[in-house]
């Protein structure tokens, strides 16, 4: 076999097991990372830029600052990362600009809010756009997610 032939088939083989290392260390990182908590859970509307300095959407939620104390404890959701994913036990409740009703479980962490922590460790703000009314309904309610 040529000798080129065999520098090309060596480089493609080389490619392909680059691509594949990468692809199964993104997808074991997301199973490995993946965190489940139980918190209370609110929800506001209106708003423009969040902390992140995005402008807030309605699949976007707020969590606790970086160094908010919770009963004397630092609450470890503050150092959650820009764009952290998170993935609600049931749907929630949202409106289209359009005023017609859909459900969501998948949202982004955009913003910060309670900063005095009145709410509790682990606390998410669901970000209902405009539709104040939403926020209103959805009032206090204890629910579970997933962080990934």
């Amino acid at each position: 076999m040529d000798d080129r032939l065999l520098k090309i088939l060596l480089f493609l083989g080389v490619c392909v097991f680059t691509v594949s290392v990468v692809y199964m260390a993104v997808h074991v990182r997301d199973a490995y990372a993946a965190t489940h908590y139980n918190a209370t859970t609110t929800a506001y509307a209106f708003g423009g830029t969040g902390a992140a300095g995005v402008w807030l959407q309605q699949y976007h939620v707020a969590n606790h600052p970086p160094g908010t104390l919770c009963n004397g404890q630092t609450d470890p959701s503050g150092t959650w990362a820009w764009g952290t994913r998170i993935v609600m036990d049931g749907d929630v409740l949202q409106h289209a600009s359009n005023n017609n009703s859909y459900y969501r479980r998948t949202f982004y962490l955009y913003d910060n809010g309670d900063v005095y922590c009145e709410k509790g460790m682990y606390w998410l703000d669901v970000h209902m756009g405009r539709y104040k009314t939403d926020a209103v309904q959805y009032g206090n309610q204890w629910r579970g997610y997933t962080r990934y």
